[in-house]
């Protein structure tokens, strides 16, 4: 029981040192959400420049050094930001929530009591949470790879005689049903857990 103890506030306190730094980062995009939507007035109605110096795009093992003849479309550029930004703050403030239902989950057994209750509901909530940070996840992925084409105008750049076609090749991580079985049959474990803790509890 004191291993368990000390291991759970070992853990307790990195969870408490990771949700600080997410509450920063979400702070900081936040901050940076502010100041892309004071951008647009700044640099009036253009639609399209010429990037400055150089610029590589990476397409996992493909990597594409451009020059500053490339020319980019700065209004879906905008918005592929003003996305991946938003989609950042969704992500952090999912991991946030998954800090405080592991911190939660800790409580109990920092104290000794690894099957109070209240644990079970907690691992639910963590399953859930899984499920839509893997949809979050995908969900900027996809939206990223989608947007670079258009803003890159990387149909331009290619030469028709040689490439007939560009598509977009995404493979969704879907690793996050599998933590959302493991997490939920966990949360089903430690209910029974804490019913037998119960009956031991009253019969003494």
């Amino acid at each position: 029981m004191n291993n368990l103890t000390k291991t759970a506030k070992t853990l307790d306190k990195i969870c408490h040192v990771v949700q600080v730094i997410l509450k920063v980062a979400a702070i900081t995009c936040a901050v940076a959400l502010v100041i892309m939507l004071l951008v647009p007035p700044l640099f009036g109605d253009s639609i399209s420049t010429y990037m400055s110096g150089t610029n590589s795009l990476d397409f996992g093992s493909l990597d594409l050094e451009l020059t500053e003849n490339a020319v980019i479309n700065f209004t879906l550029g905008f918005v592929q930001g003003l996305i991946g930004i938003t989609m950042g703050f969704v992500v952090i403030f999912i991991a946030i929530k998954f800090c405080q239902c592991i911190r939660a989950i800790l409580h109990p057994m920092t104290l000794g009591q690894p099957f109070d209750n209240g644990i079970s509901n907690n691992l639910k909530k963590l399953s859930n949470l899984t499920i839509w940070m893997g949809i979050a996840t995908n969900l900027t992925m996809i939206a990223d790879g989608i947007m670079t084409v258009f803003v890159y105008n990387l149909g331009d750049m290619m030469n028709p005689e040689v490439v007939s076609h560009i598509g977009i090749n995404i493979e969704p991580d879907l690793s996050f049903l599998l933590y959302f079985g493991i997490l939920r049959l966990l949360s089903y474990v430690f209910s029974y857990g804490e019913e037998l803790q119960k009956l031991s509890d009253e019969t003494v």
